[in-house]
């Protein structure tokens, strides 16, 4: 007979103690396997700039690239390859690197080639 622990939902061999959390046995019930149901599964997406495995596609909590550059986890081919930073051709202005994909841009709101947000963009001294 299985047995589950109520505490980590670990399905176990004996009611008298969970080997995972500890769990003594007034939190150890007889497995019914009608009532065990999977979690549902919340949809994870991919940030194709940084490669992070995120919840939100709105916008990657790591890089801050936009939703442009987020794709669900599920519809994911292949894995991407960081573009290739593009070198500005404006001298003599103030410009930026990108710390994600290190193209050198001269707007630091947003990095055109991977879409991060300001937070990784950094003036070149």
């Amino acid at each position: 007979m299985k047995y589950q622990c109520l505490v980590c939902g670990a399905i176990i061999d004996s009611p008298d103690e969970c080997p995972v959390c500890g769990a003594l046995s007034d939190q150890i019930v007889p497995y019914v396997e009608e009532k065990a149901q999977a979690k549902p599964v919340k949809k994870q997406y991919r940030c194709l700039v940084c490669g992070s495995i995120i919840d939100n596609p709105d916008k990657c909590p790591v890089c801050g690239a936009r939703h442009e550059k987020i794709v669900p986890l599920e519809e994911e081919k292949k894995p991407v390859a960081k573009p290739e930073p593009k070198v500005a051709p404006h001298k003599g202005k103030q410009q930026y690197r990108c710390e994600v994909c290190g193209a050198i841009i001269d707007n630091p709101n947003e990095c055109p080639v991977c879409g991060a947000g300001p937070e990784w963009i950094k003036p070149i001294k």
